[in-house]
Protein backbone atom coordinates (compact mmCIF):
# COMPACT_ATOMS: atom_id res chain seq x y z
CA UNK A 1 0.00 0.00 0.00
CA UNK A 2 0.94 3.34 -0.66
CA UNK A 3 2.13 6.37 1.72
CA UNK A 4 -1.12 8.77 2.12
CA UNK A 5 -0.50 12.02 1.03
CA UNK A 6 -0.94 14.50 3.77
CA UNK A 7 -2.13 18.40 3.56
CA UNK A 8 -4.29 21.19 4.74
CA UNK A 9 -4.56 24.96 4.99
CA UNK A 10 -2.27 27.65 6.05
CA UNK A 11 -3.57 27.50 9.55
CA UNK A 12 -3.86 24.18 9.81
CA UNK A 13 -7.65 24.72 10.58
CA UNK A 14 -8.31 21.78 7.69
CA UNK A 15 -5.88 18.60 7.48
CA UNK A 16 -6.70 16.29 4.67
CA UNK A 17 -5.08 12.76 4.07
CA UNK A 18 -5.29 10.99 0.46
CA UNK A 19 -5.36 7.58 0.78
CA UNK A 20 -4.77 5.27 -2.14
CA UNK A 21 -6.40 1.80 -0.61
CA UNK A 22 -8.44 1.23 -3.93
CA UNK A 23 -5.40 0.71 -6.34
CA UNK A 24 -5.75 4.32 -7.92
CA UNK A 25 -2.41 5.90 -6.59
CA UNK A 26 -1.09 8.32 -9.52
CA UNK A 27 1.49 7.24 -11.77
CA UNK A 28 4.66 8.55 -9.69
CA UNK A 29 7.77 10.12 -11.35
CA UNK A 30 9.97 12.56 -10.05
CA UNK A 31 10.43 16.41 -11.86
CA UNK A 32 12.39 19.55 -10.70
CA UNK A 33 9.91 21.92 -8.50
CA UNK A 34 11.90 24.64 -7.49
CA UNK A 35 15.60 22.96 -7.55
CA UNK A 36 14.21 19.85 -5.48
CA UNK A 37 12.62 16.77 -6.39
CA UNK A 38 9.00 15.78 -5.87
CA UNK A 39 8.23 11.93 -6.11
CA UNK A 40 4.89 11.47 -5.13
CA UNK A 41 2.78 13.83 -7.85
CA UNK A 42 1.59 12.74 -10.77
CA UNK A 43 2.93 12.99 -13.72
CA UNK A 44 0.56 15.11 -15.47
CA UNK A 45 -0.62 17.42 -12.95
CA UNK A 46 -3.38 19.53 -14.11
CA UNK A 47 -2.42 23.19 -14.72
CA UNK A 48 -5.30 26.22 -15.77
CA UNK A 49 -4.60 29.66 -16.22
CA UNK A 50 -8.31 31.15 -16.13
CA UNK A 51 -9.52 34.32 -14.87
CA UNK A 52 -11.20 32.58 -12.14
CA UNK A 53 -8.06 30.14 -11.42
CA UNK A 54 -5.59 33.21 -10.93
CA UNK A 55 -7.72 35.28 -8.73
CA UNK A 56 -8.46 32.52 -6.81
CA UNK A 57 -4.99 31.50 -6.33
CA UNK A 58 -3.54 34.93 -6.66
CA UNK A 59 -0.78 33.14 -9.20
CA UNK A 60 -0.63 33.30 -13.25
CA UNK A 61 -0.93 29.71 -13.29
CA UNK A 62 -3.14 26.84 -10.55
CA UNK A 63 -1.71 23.15 -10.25
CA UNK A 64 -3.64 20.49 -9.35
CA UNK A 65 -3.66 16.71 -8.79
CA UNK A 66 -6.48 14.71 -9.40
CA UNK A 67 -7.75 11.91 -6.91
CA UNK A 68 -10.57 9.91 -6.27
CA UNK A 69 -12.95 11.62 -4.12
CA UNK A 70 -13.37 8.17 -1.88
CA UNK A 71 -9.52 8.13 -1.12
CA UNK A 72 -9.74 11.97 0.51
CA UNK A 73 -10.57 12.31 4.43
CA UNK A 74 -11.42 15.57 5.76
CA UNK A 75 -9.76 16.36 9.41
CA UNK A 76 -10.52 19.48 11.56
CA UNK A 77 -12.79 21.95 10.49
CA UNK A 78 -14.86 21.46 7.40
CA UNK A 79 -14.20 23.18 3.95
CA UNK A 80 -16.05 26.10 2.72
CA UNK A 81 -17.26 25.95 -1.13
CA UNK A 82 -18.35 28.81 -3.30
CA UNK A 83 -18.95 28.66 -6.88
CA UNK A 84 -18.51 30.73 -9.54
CA UNK A 85 -19.67 29.22 -12.41
CA UNK A 86 -22.80 26.77 -12.40
CA UNK A 87 -21.80 23.02 -12.08
CA UNK A 88 -17.98 23.76 -10.63
CA UNK A 89 -17.26 24.31 -6.81
CA UNK A 90 -14.10 25.32 -5.51
CA UNK A 91 -13.64 24.54 -1.67
CA UNK A 92 -11.53 26.82 1.02
CA UNK A 93 -10.62 27.40 4.75
CA UNK A 94 -13.00 29.72 6.32
CA UNK A 95 -9.96 30.50 8.70
CA UNK A 96 -7.40 31.72 6.33
CA UNK A 97 -8.96 31.87 3.10
CA UNK A 98 -6.42 28.60 1.57
CA UNK A 99 -7.79 27.01 -1.57
CA UNK A 100 -8.27 23.60 -1.04
CA UNK A 101 -10.11 21.69 -3.94
CA UNK A 102 -11.97 22.16 -7.26
CA UNK A 103 -15.00 19.92 -8.50
CA UNK A 104 -17.08 19.40 -11.43
CA UNK A 105 -20.44 18.64 -9.72
CA UNK A 106 -21.04 16.51 -13.01
CA UNK A 107 -17.99 14.36 -11.49
CA UNK A 108 -18.39 13.41 -8.83
CA UNK A 109 -16.09 10.85 -8.61
CA UNK A 110 -12.83 12.90 -8.80
CA UNK A 111 -11.79 15.85 -7.21
CA UNK A 112 -8.85 18.36 -8.20
CA UNK A 113 -6.47 19.09 -4.98
CA UNK A 114 -4.39 22.20 -5.40
CA UNK A 115 -0.88 21.19 -5.41
CA UNK A 116 0.14 23.83 -3.16
CA UNK A 117 -1.75 22.75 -0.12
CA UNK A 118 0.22 19.23 -0.04
CA UNK A 119 2.76 18.99 2.74
CA UNK A 120 6.21 20.14 2.39
CA UNK A 121 7.50 17.08 3.40
CA UNK A 122 5.75 15.51 0.31
CA UNK A 123 6.77 18.20 -1.96
CA UNK A 124 10.34 18.71 -1.28
CA UNK A 125 11.10 15.66 0.71
CA UNK A 126 12.74 15.70 3.77
CA UNK A 127 15.29 18.49 4.50
CA UNK A 128 18.88 17.77 4.99
CA UNK A 129 20.62 18.75 7.94
CA UNK A 130 22.77 22.12 8.21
Amino acid sequence: MQEPIHGGCLCGAIRYNIQFLDGTYPEVTSFCFFNSFVSLLPSQPTTCQCTQCRKNSGALVAYFITVASSNVSWIGSTPRSYSATPGFVRTFCKQCGSWLTWANMNEPESVFILTGSIDEKVLLGPRGRG
